[in-house]
């Protein structure tokens, strides 16, 4: 897949930033990261009315879990990074839900490494267990992509930035 094979550099990069997730310190620094990207994010896409297109295809937000997992933890609110480019053109978008359906692949192995350090779906890991259930949203996000031509350097281009967002955010985490 173009997108996969493309953006493999950048997710081995935020892969390396985000750790290995094997004691307490490192998840409360994975939370922490992942909350200064994903808050500001959802937050400029929760005005979208979405296309038609699609339909079949439900975003599913993990804002509000990520707060509760923060207190949870005992964490301040993290420094919030607007993008340096938006996610509201169609190929925009469809770049930027590439990245956040494609962590939800990821997150299964962050969940069960987040229960060995304790972590549950009522502590610490909601947005894990919510993201890690099993679910038909990347198969629904993958029909989606076939379904209407696109400029996929464009979707790239999305895809890249949203990368760079995530990275961004713990590279500024890790230097306070």
């Amino acid at each position: 897949m173009f997108l996969r094979d493309r953006s493999a550099d950048a997710h081995a990069t935020l892969d390396k930033c985000v750790g290995p997730l094997d004691t307490h310190t490192s998840y409360r620094r994975y939370v922490s990261g992942i909350s200064a990207f994903r808050l500001p994010l959802e937050a400029e896409l929760r005005p979208i009315v979405w296309p038609e297109l699609f339909s079949g295809y439900t975003f599913q937000p993990l804002a509000d879990l990520l707060v509760k997992d923060m207190s949870d933890l005992d964490l301040a609110a993290p420094q919030l990074l607007p993008r340096e480019t938006s996610p509201l053109t169609f190929e925009g978008l469809v770049g930027t839900l590439y990245v956040l359906e494609g962590s939800a692949l990821g997150s299964r192995l962050l969940y069960r490494r987040a229960e060995v350090l304790g972590m549950t779906a009522s502590f610490g890991a909601r947005h894990l267990a919510v993201q890690s259930a099993p679910s038909d949203q990347w198969r629904s996000f993958l029909t989606l992509l076939e379904a209407k031509p696109l400029d996929m350097e464009l979707v790239l281009k999305s895809a890249d930035a949203t990368f760079k967002a995530a990275e961004k955010a713990f590279a500024i985490l890790d230097a306070t």
